[in-house]
């Protein structure tokens, strides 16, 4: 019985590290499959309609601590450097709730778009947590995908951006 538990252990651990390998050798940079979202405030958003632009895509939820407290240092980038070329999409998760996203978005006065991922989009179609599924699978937030000025995934950050960061790779692509 000891033998068998051990050699089932060893298999669950061989597949965990097995996916753990896929996820942290996977290229570093990618292209995305073109992408769409909508608005709170009905704008369509797609990507790669952002190239010769850096942007940040943040999938956040209002019940995150680390999501509510990096929004002013994003707030903050996007308000010195959109002018330069920066743009942000804030995604929330499917499982936020609507009101909570929005009322969130007015307080804070974010100036960037804040997309639902439990929206129906323009085409009536369902999309709840489509957006998610498309940036290969979001769990865990704060997550943000940094794409380059060719649409090029080039960097993700799992956890909150510190300002250090952020300032670091806004001189870099910018």
């Amino acid at each position: 019985m000891k033998n068998k538990l051990v050699s089932i252990a060893l298999v669950a651990l061989s597949v965990g590290l097995g996916s753990a390998a896929w996820y942290f050798t996977r290229p570093a940079v990618y292209a995305l499959p073109s992408w769409q979202g909508v608005s709170l405030t009905g704008q369509t958003l797609r990507l790669p309609d952002n190239k010769n632009k850096l942007t940040l895509v943040n999938f956040w939820s209002t019940s995150c601590t680390g999501c509510i407290a990096e929004m002013p240092t994003l707030k903050k980038a996007y308000q010195t450097q959109h002018a330069n070329g920066l743009e942000i999409i804030a995604v929330s998760m499917a499982y936020d709730h609507p009101n909570f996203v929005s009322a969130f978005t007015q307080q804070q006065q974010l100036p960037f778009p804040v997309v639902l991922d439990s929206l129906v989009d323009v085409n009536q179609s369902e999309t709840e947590g489509k957006h998610a599924q498309h940036f290969g699978g979001v769990l865990a937030t704060p997550t943000t995908f940094v794409l380059n000025n060719k649409g090029q995934v080039v960097q993700q950050f799992i956890g909150e951006i510190h300002p250090e960061e952020l300032d670091k790779l806004l001189k870099e692509y910018l």
